[in-house]
């Protein structure tokens, strides 16, 4: 069953309020893994790679948040259908 414009629009609007949420977390663990690496609170080599993952992690979500983004921007603004829009969304991790 295709979905109306409006239910197109809000299932993306959930997408990218997730994948917001998704980078902002990930944002904060980056932050506070260098946090504590720069206290001393995780060693060598442990708290370089906590901070190495931690920003891949970021890297990441925000590369899937700006993708979402630019799809929601692109079907309200241009009226362009995201290919994925038949696709169920994905849990959130």
């Amino acid at each position: 069953m295709a979905l109306s414009r409006d239910e197109l629009e809000e299932c993306w609007r959930k997408r990218v309020q997730d994948a917001r949420g998704r980078y902002l977390r990930t944002k904060q663990e980056s932050v506070q893994a260098a946090k504590e690496r720069a206290e001393g609170l995780t060693p060598s080599p442990y708290g370089s790679l906590a901070v190495r993952q931690a920003l891949r992690a970021e890297r990441s979500a925000l590369a899937e948040y700006v993708r979402t983004l630019k799809a929601f921007s692109d079907l309200v603004m241009n009226r362009k259908i995201p290919f994925e829009s038949s696709e169920p969304a994905a849990p959130a991790a």
